[in-house]
């Protein structure tokens, strides 16, 4: 996560633009999804402390708040991480676009990442 001082609470995003992607990032995430998965778990939700860097105020994975008019963008970010790992077989059933909303996690740098979503 960008401007987050620990790295056990900063997993690596798979984001790099809109569209584009790189899912060779948080190895150990992936193992665990995997795992679960493979293991027969049968509901498994996805969710995200925040929402892409680029997509905040601050532009980074904390210390910042849902920007309007960027739901779209990042509503097709979390559809592709589905989708891609549907495709992998594994069975994604529920998605939670944020964690604690209440909060930002800052002052920057943060100690885990978060993205305080205020009501419009």
């Amino acid at each position: 996560g960008v401007n987050v001082s620990n790295p056990t609470r900063a997993p690596e995003t798979f984001y790099v633009s809109p569209g584009v992607y790189d899912f060779s990032k948080d190895a150990a995430g992936v193992f665990f999804l995997n795992q679960a998965s493979e293991f027969g778990v049968q509901h498994l939700t996805m969710f995200a402390n925040s929402a892409p860097a680029p997509l905040t105020s601050g532009k980074a994975s904390c210390n910042g708040q849902f920007v309007s008019g960027t739901g779209e963008a990042y509503g097709t970010f979390l559809a592709d991480v589905v989708q891609h790992f549907r495709g992998m077989g594994v069975g994604i059933d529920f998605v939670s676009p944020m964690n604690e909303p209440d909060s930002s996690f800052g002052p920057s740098p943060c100690g885990q990442e978060g993205m305080q979503v205020l009501p419009s």
